[in-house]
């Protein structure tokens, strides 16, 4: 960093990106620093303070951004101000090895299942994540060659403990190798099954697409298309402005019905735009992707804001369209906590109907399976196969989603 020269921000300024000056904040000062790549990327910094400390470096850097640091022991995190107002922040850390050698496994890529929230490790296998997230949440951990690991884990009781997470060599028969393009022939009429299954007709779903179809496997039972994979799928939604990779865990759908589960854990990360239209493109249909969604739903019963996010809410005892639904209060959907964590518990014996016409749209359904579902303060389902959806929430699939770290950006 050249001593002296100020630190001027901004979306359009030459010289180093926000992520290069950070780094070099780290490697002058000694220090580590966290941040999500998606709040960093759209920043340039002219310049940079030299002869001054950490605090001051980092002030210089994000004046006139919207980021704020702040430090937590003895690491820093840089974030977005809207991220802090909801949650708790907090630092994971740990190692990523073999499980018999204990050899540190560099470029596994790490994240927080759902979120845009993810790094891969580096020298040593080692890792660092900023916690967004309020409770317990899923790490999932992917290295080519081995198997994938998915921990359920409480990142805050974690902030400043190490974990060590070993990873088993996956063992690939020599038959079993994929080659693009020689695939069994019923293969490519599966896929696009399987492709018009999974990626669903919900908003903004048409500009969704796999990048690496091979590596998924497919099979069928009578009706069922059954999916799985041993790699990272990877996709991209060239409406909504994001990148995705995940772990496929389920999915059986009867074509036939159109019904079925899936349960994929994904990482965001944002698509660099074009130009200033295409990002407010994109955000025009995150939002309208979010309002009415059943996120949006369920932070509304957390927050005991169901009417006042213009819900209308009747029950039922069957999925039917044309069936007689009972107008219930929305104060019905409060939630408890569940006894011993963090998480409540929504609960209702029957179908619920939901309406939200304040955002142009009726007939979502969902339906607790079991005594309750257990969701945390974002919204989000600790289990997402806990609930039956119909509707408008069940034509949501692969196609619609946003992070659960996705906050509502209000029209220009």
């Amino acid at each position: 960093m050249p001593p002296g020269d100020s630190t001027q921000a901004g979306a359009g300024a030459r010289g180093l990106s926000m992520r290069d000056a950070l780094q070099s904040v780290m490697r002058v000062h000694n220090i580590p620093v966290v941040y999500v790549d998606s709040d960093v990327d759209d920043w340039r910094v002219a310049a940079a303070c030299g002869r001054c400390s950490p605090e001051q470096a980092l002030d210089s850097l994000l004046a006139g951004t919207d980021l704020i640091w702040m430090k937590i022991g003895d690491q820093y995190l840089v974030t977005r101000p809207g991220r802090l107002g909801r949650h708790v922040p907090a630092i994971l850390s740990g190692r990523v090895e073999e499980a018999e050698t204990r050899r540190p496994l560099e470029n596994a890529v790490v994240f927080f299942a759902g979120t845009t929230i993810g790094t891969s490790t580096g020298a040593g296998g080692v890792f660092k994540l900023p916690v967004t997230l309020v409770g317990a949440v899923d790490l999932v951990v992917s290295l080519v060659g081995y198997e994938s690991r998915v921990l359920r884990i409480d990142a805050e009781a974690n902030n400043g403990m190490a974990l060590t997470i070993p990873l088993v060599p996956r063992t690939i028969e020599q038959d079993t190798v994929v080659v693009p393009g020689a695939r069994r022939p019923e293969w490519e009429r599966d896929f696009a099954d399987f492709q018009k299954a999974f990626i669903g007709t919900g908003e903004c779903a048409e500009g969704c697409r796999l990048l690496n179809p091979w590596v998924i496997e497919l099979s069928r039972r009578g009706d069922t298309l059954v999916a799985w994979s041993d790699s990272l799928i990877w996709m991209e939604n060239v409406l909504l402005g994001y990148r995705m990779c995940g772990i496929l865990r389920t999915f059986e759908w009867d074509i036939a019905r159109d019904r079925g589960e899936w349960l994929m854990h994904v990482f965001f990360r944002d698509l660099p735009p074009e130009s200033p239209d295409e990002r407010l493109e994109w955000n025009a249909c995150r939002r309208r992707l979010y309002r009415g969604s059943l996120v949006h739903f369920l932070r509304a019963c957390v927050n005991g804001r169901v009417e006042g996010e213009g819900f209308e809410i009747r029950s039922g005892e069957r999925l039917q369209f044309n069936a007689r639904w009972r107008v219930i209060p929305g104060d019905s959907m409060r939630m408890t906590p569940h006894p011993g964590a963090r998480s409540l518990e929504f609960r209702y014996p029957r179908w619920l109907r939901v309406d939200a016409l304040a955002y142009g749209w009726n007939h979502a359904f969902v339906r607790v399976e079991g005594p309750f579902a257990l969701v945390d303060s974002t919204g989000a389902l600790e289990n997402p196969l806990s609930v039956k959806l119909g509707g408008r929430w069940a034509d949501d699939r692969a196609g619609s989603l946003l992070p659960l770290d996705y906050v509502l950006e209000e029209s220009p």
